[in-house]
């Protein structure tokens, strides 16, 4: 006769078998979508949603800062075949500045590039009261994983262009928008 050390065993273990066998199933995984004629693997997933384009984010910026309709006096990109076209193109945006600023209507002129991870924007923009900004835009001052723009506008007193030359991180001249405060 077994003794109570030995019943209690064998109820333990027929109480673990119960519950083991009568625990729910897990569910089974969800079919892959059928495969195409000529198909190895399903389709790949949607692409993710496009991130912001700069040139609308930083047009956004500058429509509450001076209005929906300002002058265009130049959208320059890097990459001009000289110094020399470059200072020319750029002091064309200057002159047309000044004379939006006399004239009291807003304008805006900007030099882009791209950097290693975002779009950077420096230009001149102007309020129809006449005053007259110097403004930098990144589109990604936090790198690579985009969502943090940056838009900085200071008083210019007298709009320029200016040479900088050899930097430790550029390989040629930059030929940019600048001012006297």
């Amino acid at each position: 006769m077994p003794g109570i050390r030995g019943i209690r065993s064998r109820l333990a273990l027929l109480v673990l078998f119960a519950s083991a066998c009568s625990s729910p199933k897990p569910l089974p995984l969800p079919a892959a979508p059928p495969l195409r004629p000529g198909m190895e693997q399903p389709p790949p997933p949607p692409p993710p949603p496009d991130r912001t384009d700069p040139a609308i984010d930083l047009k956004s910026f500058v429509s509450h800062f001076i209005g929906s309709e300002p002058v265009d006096c130049g959208m320059h990109r890097r990459g001009m075949a000289t110094i020399g076209e470059a200072v020319k193109v750029l002091e064309t945006s200057v002159a047309c500045a000044i004379e939006q600023s006399q004239r009291r209507n807003p304008f805006w002129t900007f030099r882009a590039e791209f950097q290693t991870d975002t779009w950077v924007a420096r230009g001149l923009l102007g309020r129809a009261d006449g005053e007259i900004f110097h403004f930098d835009y990144d589109s990604s001052v936090c790198g690579a994983s985009g969502g943090c723009s940056q838009f900085a506008v200071s008083r210019c007193k007298t709009p320029s262009v200016f040479v900088e030359q050899l930097g430790p991180r550029r390989s040629l001249p930059y030929v940019g928008f600048g001012c006297a405060r």
